[in-house]
């Protein structure tokens, strides 16, 4: 065999150096191309053949035909995706879509604690989604339309309902290190780590104060999973993300650091958000500041990353495949990863093109006092205890007294002039100046206005305030200003505190900057 082999591709060689040797012209003899053709097929055959019975004598592992998402074959330190970088694998563009299914990776994960054992799902700039035998969904979809058709097969699927308590023994049994074992492969951790359940309690990936509760969401096995004590409690409800003191980093508990705790957050964390989207209102959020009456988590746009650079192990694999065969239906982002990337990018949900539904803008930093009568402007304040700068929205944190306001994260510092819009809910306001004093109303008609009412000092927002007063004095303050609202047994001061915007007694320490759209 080995001699046919050589002599195969000598005859290979020979034919194209005969040929690269004779076509110099266009009038110039030729080996007739069928010929060659003929020789080499036939030569290719041979070679065919030894690999075939070198292939079927070696221990190589088999390839799965069911996983057909892309993979990168560089190494994983090349191959990182950065949220700054041009290289990342996040694009904002639409995902190809590929008919074709011979380009599997492997489904023997490796379920080391090392990030160098984690491959992006895609080293292109584009994603490459291929049909999935679960999952019979129109793959040229985009945004909302995809998340409801998505939404609507995975409800079809899901025949059993848990309860909180179930979780108990559910949990468990679907992260098992072996059919039928108390021991289990905890939550944030890879094998070999596992434990049993005397060390765990139920850990709300969407945590139950943001709109899961303790039924129905909340008592998905698919968003409860068995967690050591210690961590659960770490994480409190934050978002996830890698910075930032309101959010949690899923491979931090990890002894050694497990990085694919991250993609594995992030898969449970779409499947939330597409199964309970109209049911609950849950939805995906950039801004770890949100209000937990707002019903959202994120941080967005690391879960998108975390999704594509670190794709589903084994372990992950086998809680999907378990809470399928006991009738609690399926992940479609363990089983494709990259339908989240028809879904959303790193800035929001996308439209039907399959661009972000709210656009990016630039805006510069407004500091003269005399230019902002009649400009529609965005409110914004840093975060208490960081650089983060909190726009303010057009969404009331709730509906009782004092009334605050929500805020939603545009940049990390006062100082850029490029602020991103990554909320849907960001309001521009329109400043009118009568005298004095101004008047501040946003996109939606609604003039924001002060009010006390007994020891509160507080601020709403209406198209026709029936109390207090829509009249604000503006002051500056370093690069940015003082809002005084007049109202009466004021005057009560406009300020970005603890989360939320609100109203205040005194001049707050931070002062509120201005941004223009250019």
């Amino acid at each position: 065999m080995k001699k046919k082999l050589f002599l195969s591709i000598s005859l290979i060689m020979l034919l194209v150096a005969g040929c690269n040797g004779r076509v110099t012209s266009s009038n110039s003899s030729s080996i007739d191309s069928s010929v060659i053709d003929s020789l080499v097929s036939s030569s290719w055959n041979i070679i065919d053949s030894s690999v075939e019975e070198s292939i079927s004598s070696s221990s190589a592992s088999s390839i799965s035909s069911s996983d057909t998402i892309a993979s990168s074959s560089s190494s994983a330190n090349s191959s990182v995706i950065s949220s700054s970088s041009s290289s990342s694998t996040v694009s904002s563009s639409s995902p190809t879509i590929s008919s074709s299914s011979s380009t599997p990776i492997s489904s023997s994960t490796p379920s080391s604690s090392s990030s160098s054992s984690s491959k992006p799902i895609s080293s292109s700039s584009s994603n490459s989604v291929t049909p999935n035998s679960n999952w019979n969904v129109d793959l040229t979809k985009r945004g909302e339309a995809f998340r409801s058709e998505l939404e609507l097969q995975m409800k079809s699927k899901k025949s059993k309902y848990a309860s909180y308590d179930d979780n108990k023994k559910v949990g468990p049994a679907a992260a098992a290190v072996s059919p039928g074992s108390n021991e289990f492969v905890p939550f944030y951790y890879a094998t070999p780590e596992k434990t049993t359940y005397s060390t765990c309690n139920r850990e709300h990936v969407w945590p139950d104060s943001r709109g899961v509760g303790r039924s129905g969401p909340g008592a998905d096995p698919f968003i409860i999973r068995p967690t050591y004590l210690a961590d659960n409690g770490s994480r409190g409800n934050n978002f996830f993300g890698e910075t930032g003191s309101k959010t949690f980093d899923p491979s931090t508990p990890s002894n050694g650091k497990y990085m694919g705790a991250r993609g594995e957050a992030a898969r449970i964390i779409f499947y939330a958000a597409t199964f309970y989207a109209k049911s609950h209102g849950l939805s995906l959020s950039n801004n770890p500041g949100d209000a937990t009456s707002a019903k959202t988590m994120g941080v967005l746009k690391y879960l998108i990353q975390w999704n594509n650079q670190y794709p589903p192990n084994d372990t992950e694999k086998q809680i999907n495949n378990y809470l399928s065969s006991q009738g609690y239906g399926r992940n479609p982002f363990v089983d494709e990863p990259n339908y989240a990337n028809l879904i959303w990018n790193e800035n929001g949900m996308l439209d039907s093109q399959g661009n972000t539904s709210e656009p990016e803008y630039n805006y510069n930093l407004v500091t003269d006092i005399d230019s902002i009568n009649g400009k529609s402007l965005v409110i914004a304040s840093k975060e208490t205890a960081n650089d983060f700068m909190m726009a303010l929205t057009g969404k009331a944190k709730s509906d009782t007294l004092p009334w605050y306001l929500t805020g939603s994260l545009c940049q990390t510092n006062e100082d850029l002039t490029k602020l991103y819009n990554v909320d849907t809910d960001l309001r521009l306001y329109t400043f009118e100046k009568s005298g004095t004093s101004y008047t501040i109303k946003n996109s939606d008609g609604k003039y924001l206005y002060s009010y006390v009412d007994g020891t509160h000092y507080s601020i709403g927002l209406s198209e026709n305030p029936s109390t207090g007063s829509k009249e604000w004095e503006i002051s500056t303050s370093g690069k940015g200003f003082v809002f005084k609202g007049l109202c009466t047994g004021g005057p009560t001061y406009l300020e970005y505190y603890k989360a939320s915007w609100c109203g205040y007694r005194s001049a707050p320490s931070i002062p509120i900057y201005l941004y223009q759209a250019i």
